[in-house]
């Protein structure tokens, strides 16, 4: 097992860190405990959510990933869009993805969010729905670092993962800049 500062959980964590923080930055903008805040939080989350995932489905994510259908959350977030009675958004271009290590650093993102949702569902009211910021797959973290760390050993193949981490993070920041403009435009 590789030691905490050559595993590939933390070299991605390391080579992200400014995305993520970005994108962290731009979500906090909305206040997740007003029905038309949160709304627009779950918006801009589908328009980069929704095709991350196609892409990662149709590049053949479930042969690195098996237990793929458990993580998908697609549905969960448009279930909570019906429910608070907003169209389900067009998503955002998004790249195609090929190769493991790219597959992987897409996937990384996707569960990093799971995660930051658990702590995102303490802020919204609670008549609202929250099936995509649930814990809907307890193991998802943990098995997901085991994959990184068995199947990312290479550096080469690390650099590609944090490349591609990178972009998925991009295209999560340019839909959450879209909101927060959306969001001005609509307070003006």
């Amino acid at each position: 097992m590789p030691d905490r500062h050559s595993s590939a959980r933390f070299r991605l964590r390391q080579g992200t860190a400014d995305c993520h923080e970005r994108v962290d930055a731009a979500f906090s903008a909305v206040d997740l405990g007003s029905r038309a805040g949160y709304g627009q939080f779950l918006l801009a989350q589908a328009a980069a959510f929704f095709p991350a995932e196609q892409v990662l489905e149709a590049a053949g994510i479930d042969q690195l990933l098996p237990d793929w259908d458990h993580r998908r959350r697609s549905h969960l977030l448009a279930q909570d869009l019906i429910d608070l009675g907003l169209p389900v958004p067009e998503g955002l271009m998004v790249p195609v993805v090929t190769g493991g290590p790219a597959m992987l650093g897409w996937a990384y993102v996707l569960e990093g969010s799971r995660l930051g949702g658990k702590l995102l569902r303490r802020e919204v009211a609670a008549e609202l729905p929250v099936a995509f910021l649930s814990d809907n797959y307890p193991a998802a973290w943990s098995t997901i670092v085991a994959v990184l760390d068995e199947q990312l050993t290479e550096g080469p193949a690390i650099d590609q993962a944090i490349e591609s981490a990178r972009s998925l993070f991009a295209l999560f920041e340019q839909s959450a800049q879209h909101m927060n403009v959306r969001r001005i435009a609509d307070v003006a």
